[in-house]
């Protein structure tokens, strides 16, 4: 449990302190003021997150329909972050639209920053099908589907405590399989500097910034400080990190000051309570 703890709280933290960084230029790591606001509240990447999860568990399993549900009453409620993409979508689904049938070719990074709660529900032989079917839901690109399922299949190595260099080693040998540019972006990672590192929106660079997180730093906190100074989308990029990183690592390995600040923790803890 405190790897699976790990995953949501990094969720949540990695959202949270990236707020500050966004949009900005890069910052030397060591200089980035690594303390988390105390009143910054998670975006959507950890509100859709937690809409997954509460579907997971209400279902005990991926119902389309309940989640598209879950995703029309979070529209509704006017966030201020959601994004086009997700928009257009959830937009369709209020107007009765399937929501098999309301993703956009689109390669941001949405459907990746949400799926990661499939990666305690499934088996690593069931995650591609259940992965495929979420991501498009929203986002309907090739990129998408395949970062969305590489990402699942880490966490849930993560999750099983095996080493991170044997997890890359993977996730690399079936990125060949799916999507060359997935796998070009990965298999240049052990020798990309912080400097090189692109930390934008769109799907692949998100994904490749976990990663190159978890690689090449040595813990949970070098890696979230690492991709939120990157600035560009670094609250994505730090959510994913946290995500990855805090499985790899687990709860107690982040930082009391971070967890004493965190939104919606006790909110994760009843609900990992119900996952059985």
């Amino acid at each position: 449990m405190d790897r699976i703890k790990g995953l949501f709280f990094g969720l949540s933290i990695g959202d949270c302190l990236g707020a500050t960084p966004e949009g900005d230029e890069p910052q030397i790591p060591v200089e980035f003021q690594s303390d988390i606001p105390s009143k910054i509240e998670g975006s959507d990447v950890t509100a859709l997150g937690l809409c997954l999860l509460k579907s997971l568990i209400e279902c005990r399993g991926l119902n389309v329909d309940n989640l598209g549900k879950k995703f029309v009453e979070f529209f509704d409620s006017g966030p201020s972050s959601l994004g086009n993409t997700e928009s257009s979508a959830f937009y369709s689904m209020k107007i009765g639209l399937d929501p098999r049938e309301c993703g956009v070719s689109s390669g941001g990074n949405g459907s990746l920053l949400r799926c990661s709660p499939l990666a305690i529900f499934y088996s690593a032989k069931a995650l591609k099908e259940v992965s495929y079917l979420q991501t498009s839901l929203t986002h309907s690109s090739e990129f998408c589907k395949a970062c969305d399922f590489l990402f699942l299949m880490a966490l849930h190595m993560a999750l099983e405590g095996l080493e991170k260099g044997l997890i890359y080693d993977r996730v690399l040998e079936e990125a060949k399989k799916l999507n060359l540019k997935v796998y070009d972006a990965l298999n240049k990672l052990p020798d990309l500097t912080w400097e090189q590192l692109e930390t934008s929106s769109f799907v692949v660079d998100t994904f490749s910034s976990a990663f190159w997180g978890l690689l090449n730093t040595d813990s949970f906190e070098a890696a979230l400080v690492s991709i939120a100074s990157k600035g560009d989308d670094s609250r994505a990029c730090s959510a994913l990190t946290g995500a990855l990183c805090g499985a790899y690592y687990g709860a107690d390995s982040i930082p009391a000051r971070w967890l004493n600040n965190m939104d919606h923790k006790e909110e994760f803890e009843n609900l990992l309570s119900q996952v059985k």
